[in-house]
């Protein structure tokens, strides 16, 4: 007799998956860490709980996504017509673990979806291959399902060609700092938030790979403090004019630069595995 699964699935649904990176071994090596611990401490639960207030169910229904982060696994699923959403709260998430010195790798697949108090899909199974696939922290996504889907210009524009065959990645950080630009905020804020992520996670792993993924995020801020290069020395001009110290937080771009000074010389080195 044969033996089939009835498994309820929609189609034309898009998965991101997304992993947490190091944050396994941060679990197994801060068992004993508390409030009084020596050191920048990092509330990790808080961060969580202030995440996950965000997405209650009134707020996933009225963007039409739906939002599950256990472990270190987060997802995000919606239907295909809601893709530019999904991006939108993608930056968000990723912004949000920046400021607990966490970033994550992660894909993006179109196809079908059985989502309630579980889920699973072949958009799913396609998503969690994609994000090995990735290697490196960011976000990917084939052309196939790219060109598939109905994203705006305003978002195509940060999608890139990649060294992996048939694939684009997102460029999440250029796009949620062309957020911030349209909305007339600053970005030195979070500048200074990822380069000093970045450069403190660098210089802390031991183990190659490791490093080569700290030093691939310093290689993507960089091209983005370049494309930005004109409204981050108009925040530092005007920081100076003002004269009230905030030009400590507003620096220039080779300020910025110079900050992730380790990472970006072990870029050089790996940047030839990563070019177009």
């Amino acid at each position: 007799m044969e033996y089939n699964h009835i498994l309820h699935m929609n189609d034309n649904m898009i998965v991101l998956f997304a992993d947490i990176i190091g944050f396994s071994a941060d679990v197994r090596n801060n068992i004993t860490t508390t409030a009084q611990t020596e050191g920048f401490n990092i509330d990790l639960a808080s961060t969580y709980n202030n995440i996950v207030a965000r997405y209650t169910e009134e707020y996933q229904a009225s963007q039409g996504i739906k939002f599950l982060w256990v472990s270190d696994s987060i997802f995000i699923t919606c239907e295909a017509k809601n893709i530019n959403t999904l991006l939108l709260e993608l930056d968000y998430i990723i912004n949000q673990l920046y400021c607990t010195h966490y970033v994550i790798r992660g894909g993006i697949s179109l196809g079908m979806l059985y989502f309630e108090k579980n889920l699973w899909g072949t958009a799913v199974v396609t998503a969690v291959d994609y994000e090995k696939k990735a290697v490196y922290p960011r976000v990917i996504i084939s052309k196939n399902d790219f060109e598939a889907l109905n994203i705006c210009d305003e978002n195509r524009l940060f999608f890139k060609s990649t060294e992996l065959n048939g694939f684009l990645e997102y460029d999440y950080i250029n796009s949620f700092l062309s957020r911030k630009i349209k909305e007339g905020k600053t970005i030195s804020c979070y500048l200074n938030v990822y380069s000093c992520v970045i450069q403190d996670r660098f210089v802390h792993c031991t183990e190659k790979n490791h490093k080569e993924k700290w030093a691939y995020l310093a290689y993507q801020l960089e091209a983005a403090i370049d494309r930005n290069i004109d409204y981050i020395l108009t925040e530092n001009r005007k920081a100076l004019e003002r004269s009230d110290g905030s030009e400590k937080r507003h620096l220039t771009p080779a300020e910025f630069l110079d900050k992730m000074r380790n990472a970006l010389e072990y870029a050089q080195i790996c940047k030839y595995k990563w070019e177009r």
